[in-house]
């Protein structure tokens, strides 16, 4: 076990991981109302919508995580907040959920041209 320790202890001090904080509470309240004050879209959509937002968080805090080295902690279960990532990971969130939605109006184009696909 002493050296199953210290291989753990030098695998730390080699990549160094570091510990960060996301508000990801906050992050889903903000999307939760403005995708509420859309009346535009159906109950259907916004069901849809709220399953591609759960995804698109999880895979570009996973990805964040990994890319930097990090742990990260949500904000709220955490007292210190010295390296807080809330507003990187909602930019690529964000980011993220635009490209989807451009993807899916593409794909709709091809389906209602059947013959010519707009890509």
């Amino acid at each position: 076990t002493l050296v199953i320790i210290n291989l753990l202890l030098l695998k730390s001090l080699l990549y160094k991981t570091s510990v960060a904080t996301f508000d990801i509470k906050g992050t889903a309240h903000t999307f939760a109302v403005q995708l509420a004050s859309n009346k535009k879209l159906s109950s259907k959509k916004k069901i849809e919508l709220s399953k591609q937002f759960a995804e698109i968080s999880k895979k570009n805090i996973d990805q964040y995580s990994k890319e930097h080295n990090l742990i990260i902690l949500v904000k709220s279960s955490t007292l210190a907040t010295s390296n807080d990532v809330t507003n990187i990971i909602q930019k690529k969130i964000s980011e993220s959920m635009q490209q989807a939605q451009l993807q899916a109006a593409q794909q709709s184009m091809c389906l209602f041209f059947k013959d010519t696909c707009f890509t």
